[in-house]
């Protein structure tokens, strides 16, 4: 008692509650409990109504937590028709039907019911509850109000299905013979306004339960003549009699009838759903509720009212779209016309579903006609309001509703394409048309958007090759439709156009460069090289807006950076062969430059190197590259300029920060560029152009990480692409990197040196030898500064750059890692981090990548003279496997019991390489089997490591895995992911997650594993 005093007392300690809700979980599943849950209930009969305010509040939720803790109990530990502890639960069950009968608050109603149900159910006693509840003739006498009658029902269904012991279609049987009395019982509720809503919600428990269909709500009750679907449409057709939360539960009890399909396609089914179609237009049903929910703003009535609606369309639209539907088409536009997203959004379901009826099969009302209103409409609700500028001022629009709406209409929109193909467009083009007249800047935007949701579906029709009449008709059309809305954007002066389309609003001129940039294969098919000039010159006049508002210049120059890139893509054969093409990219990246925006750089930068790498004609090559070059390193000057010049330390910070930008985007254009063929040369001239900035940015890294970390970038970026042309650079830059790595510890220095070693694979014995010390240096550098300096755990970045470079030594010159003097140390400094870095998720990934490597180099797909040479020297390898391999056995087990899951697969996979390179090398101890060496590993490994419930597995158990491992190991690497399956399986049943006999499967599937 003092424990739960302390829980719902507002004053007790947050320490005092958390140690009192830990006892009284502990005590309420010991036996000890029961009893006292009766003297609980016995003593809460007493009235504590006369007591203080704090006094009474503090009984109620002294109730409830007693209530909460017992029906938890009862569901946990009392099994469904059992004998045991029948008398304490038919004390208990007493005491509950007696605190019922005098309850006062009704608060308390629910948790009574619930428990009162549950001992029921699990008791086998829903006849005799029945009865007592005056549910059947032989009661003589109503031991409950109405209300709480219906509240025992309707927590019948729900506590029968939350017994473990029975499937679905066994609860619905166990239900069904009651339901008839259960619908009459609701239906003489619904007439009572004060039991309505405990009516219908017993209503919709026993409908999802017990599938109760439109046809049994339209159906004689108890051999009467009374119907219970008549009552609820007269509910849902009454706007002043009832009100939000009445309207909520009828819908949704309906709902859940009308989506039981047991009754479909029968006459008694389209006798109800004609009944509710006809009760829309002459009662009001659903939709004078929902009027009068808009005009009270009762969002949560209009949005179940509007489900119940879309739903009844949905589930019978065959019928319905045969029929007209003048009568409530009307009223689906209205919900899609709602304000707020959620409501709009039901009716979405609706349009996509009838589109799945062939038109052949619709009534004219529900065909072309239709699906133009509709597309109106939606273009309409996608609109932003008129005031708007920014979301951080915005007050009328919700962002994530707003951005829900748009993804969610999506698919309706290319719907109504499908169905109006060019109709669509005449549609969006004459909106876009009518709002610059109107200067209705957020409906154009929105057909804008439109537009641009379906570019896929507009281009795949232009682009069609088929010569049927309709189809070459609608092709053209949809191109000269295309071709205007140009014209209508671009005018005869791009750069004006482009100027009062941002007048208007920085959206429409962003929504009209994501328009251009989306149809860029229109263009390629049906544009001139001099109307792709004039919307390029559009968004390059785009690329200069400039704004008070950052994110006004960011939206714009985002969208028109990326409808450059995707013209220049897409309109490449076209471009290739235009004289003015070389300005025009030199235009585009002095426009992307002078945004300073990274990602806008970046794309052009991509744009016009992948369109360069098209030209055939080396000179244009070379001067394309020139085009593009020119700006991007003139900026570069000046920034490096700004550096060494700037007399305050933020003005030097914003020059390497800008600088750093520019690096980039120096690196996105090398990355683009294609080593095939003539391109080669190219890059020659490209790098004898790039080297001086290189060097000079080279000399600000000691100052800069940023700027170091582009640079070698860059330098990774060519190593990969041109291996040979760097070659002879190459000691030069290695030493640059060495001592960029000896100042500054910088995980990109390793990055360059990984990608070294793989770029100039396979080696000479020179080379392999350079490599060996340069290995050999960096590891004393890295050894000494993690023993004196820092800790693993204090730079996690440092360690997953250097056991990646380790991994590249293994893949593509492993001689030189295996013969490196300081091998042993990396061996050592692995096993170190293991525990050093606590499971941090990328450096332990490294780590555990690099030892499963090393240790299992017998399964990598290594060269036939890699794998010899390596054969040779076994023995080193082997002998850190025998002196760290139970060290990292050992760990490996305690992280799959413990560690981040998504380091399971690495854990794994290094447990597998241990074992099975213990097993096929000598490792073992004179006299000792190499199996028995490995056995001992796992089993000491899983018999030591505590579970979630802080002791060891049963040795039974550990015996179980290790039998299952080694014998998976026997077969070899094809067996490598189901030992990987184990080991992850092992982790769930440490967490708690599964059982222990879900081991049982791996016999199965194995025969020869040993029992």
């Amino acid at each position: 008692a003092e424990a739960a005093l302390a829980m719902v007392r507002p004053t007790t300690a947050s320490s005092t509650r958390s140690a009192a809700s830990s006892f009284l979980e502990q005590w309420t599943r010991t036996p000890d409990a029961w009893p006292v849950y009766v003297k609980w209930l016995q003593s809460f009969h007493v009235d504590s109504s006369n007591g203080s305010k704090d006094a009474n509040t503090e009984m109620l939720g002294m109730q409830l937590l007693c209530l909460t803790l017992m029906l938890a109990k009862i569901r946990r530990e009392v099994p469904r028709n059992a004998e045991k502890n029948s008398e304490i639960t038919a004390a208990i069950q007493y005491e509950v039907w007696s605190f019922l009968q005098a309850v006062q608050s009704p608060q308390l109603v629910s948790p009574l019911c619930s428990c009162l149900t549950a001992l029921v159910v699990r008791n086998g006693q829903i006849d005799d509850l029945l009865i007592k509840i005056s549910l059947s003739q032989e009661s003589i006498s109503k031991p409950f109000p109405e209300a709480i009658v219906l509240k025992i029902l309707a927590c019948l269904p729900p506590e029968l299905d939350s017994c473990g012991d029975l499937t679905t279609p066994q609860v619905t049987a166990i239900l069904f013979p009651y339901f008839e009395v259960v619908l009459d019982t609701v239906r003489k509720a619904l007439f009572n306004s004060s039991s309505r809503s405990s009516a219908l919600e017993c209503l919709k428990e026993w409908t999802q339960t017990c599938h109760i269909t439109l046809s049994h709500l339209n159906s004689p009750i108890c051999g009467e003549a009374d119907k219970l679907l008549p009552v609820m449409i007269q509910i849902l057709s009454q706007p002043s009699e009832c009100g939000e939360e009445i309207w909520i539960l009828a819908s949704h009890a309906l709902a859940e009838a009308i989506l039981i399909p047991t009754d479909s396609c029968t006459s008694s089914r389209q006798a109800a759903v004609a009944a509710m179609i006809s009760a829309v237009s002459s009662q009001g049903f659903i939709a004078a509720p929902f009027q009068h929910c808009v005009a009270h703003q009762w969002d949560d009535g209009a949005h179940a009212l509007a489900s119940l609606m879309c739903t009844l369309v949905s589930e019978e639209v065959d019928d319905l779209c045969a029929e007209p539907a003048d009568t409530y088409l009307g009223f689906l536009l209205q919900i899609q016309a709602h304000p707020r997203t959620q409501v709009a959004l039901t009716v979405l379901d609706c349009w996509l579903t009838v589109q799945d009826i062939p038109t052949n099969s619709r009534h004219e009302h529900w065909k072309g006609a239709l699906f133009v209103t509709i597309a109106e409409g939606l273009v309409k609700r996608a609109a932003y309001t008129s005031s708007f500028t920014t979301w951080e001022e915005e007050l009328d629009l919700d962002e994530q509703e707003f951005t829900e709406y748009r993804r969610m209409v999506s698919d309706v929109l290319v719907n109504c394409y499908f169905l109006l193909r060019v109709r669509f467009l005449q549609q969006m083009v004459t909106v876009i048309v009518d709002a610059v007249s109107c200067h209705d800047w957020a409906l154009m935007e929105s057909a804008l958007f439109s537009l641009s949701t379906v570019f896929r579906e507009v281009c795949a029709r232009l682009k069609a090759k088929g010569a049927l009449p309709s189809l070459v008709k609608d092709r053209t059309e949809t191109a000269h439709e295309m071709m205007r809305l140009v014209e209508q954007l671009c005018g005869s002066d791009s750069a004006m156009a482009a100027s009062a389309a941002a007048q208007q609003h920085v959206l429409v001129l962003g929504a009209a460069c994501q328009f251009m940039g989306l149809y860029g294969q229109a263009w390629n098919v049906y544009c001139s090289e001099e109307a792709i000039l004039r919307i390029l010159a559009y968004l390059h006049a785009a690329l200069q807006i400039r704004s008070n508002s950052q994110s006004d210049v960011c939206i714009v120059a985002t969208a028109a950076s990326r409808a450059i890139k995707s013209i220049y893509i897409t309109c490449a054969n076209k471009l290739v062969h235009c004289d003015s093409i070389f300005s025009c990219m030199q235009a585009s990246m002095e426009g992307a430059l002078s945004t300073g925006i990274r990602d806008a750089m970046a794309a052009v930068a991509e744009g016009c190197t992948r369109l360069t790498v098209q030209m055939k004609d080396s000179a244009h090559v070379a001067r394309s590259f020139e085009s593009i070059l020119v700006p991007l390193l003139q900026n570069s000057e000046a920034a490096l300029n700004n550096i060494t010049s700037a007399e305050l330390d933020v003005q030097r910070e914003l020059a390497a920060d800008t600088l750093t930008k520019y690096l980039h985007v120096l690196h996105v254009l090398i990355r683009f560029c294609d080593t095939q063929g003539d391109i080669v040369s190219p890059l020659t001239h490209v790098l004898t152009v790039v080297w001086p900035l290189l060097e000079k940015a080279a000399i600000q890294c000691r100052a800069y990480e940023s700027i170091l970390e582009e640079v070698l970038a860059v330098h990774k970026q060519l190593l990969s692409n041109i291996p040979k042309l760097m070659a002879p650079r190459f000691s030069e830059i290695v030493k640059f990197v060495v001592e960029a790595f000896e100042n500054s510890k910088h995980p990109c220095t390793l990055d360059y040196l990984a990608c070294a070693v793989e770029s100039f694979s396979p080696m000479d014995g020179n080379d392999e030898q350079s490599f060996q010390e340069l290995l050999a240096h960096v590891s004393k550098i890295t050894t000494t500064y993690l023993s004196t300096e820092k800790r693993p755990d204090m730079c996690p970045k440092l360690i997953q750059g250097f056991f990646e470079m380790n991994q590249r030594y293994i893949l593509f010159c492993p001689m030189a890692l295996v013969r490196c003097t300081e091998f042993p140390k990396i061996i050592s400094l692995a096993v170190q981090c293991l525990t050093e870095c606590k499971g941090e998720r990328e450096s332990t990934r490294a780590t555990l990548n690099f030892l499963g490597q090393i240790f299992g180099w017998r399964s990598l797909r290594l060269p036939d003279t890699v794998s010899r040479a390596l054969e040779n020297d076994a023995t080193i390898i082997d002998e850190q496997l025998a002196n760290y391999g139970k060290t990292v056995t050992s760990t490996c087990i305690n992280m799959l019991a413990g560690g981040p899951q998504m380091l399971w697969p690495a854990i794994s996979d290094c447990v597998f390489s241990i074992i099975f390179n213990v097993i096929v090398t000598n490792t073992g101890a004179s006299g000792v089997t190499n199996t028995a060496v490995a056995h001992g590993w796992i089993y000491s490994s899983l018999s030591s490591c505590n579970t979630s419930t802080g002791t060891p597995l049963p040795s039974e158990t550990c015996q179980q895995i290790v039998n299952i491992l080694f014998a998976l190991v026997q077969k070899g690497s094809k067996s490598k992911p189901k030992a990987k399956m184990l080991l992850t399986d092992y982790a769930k049943i440490c967490k708690g997650e599964i059982a222990s006999n879900a081991l049982l499967s791996y016999y199965l599937d194995s025969n020869d594993i040993q029992h």
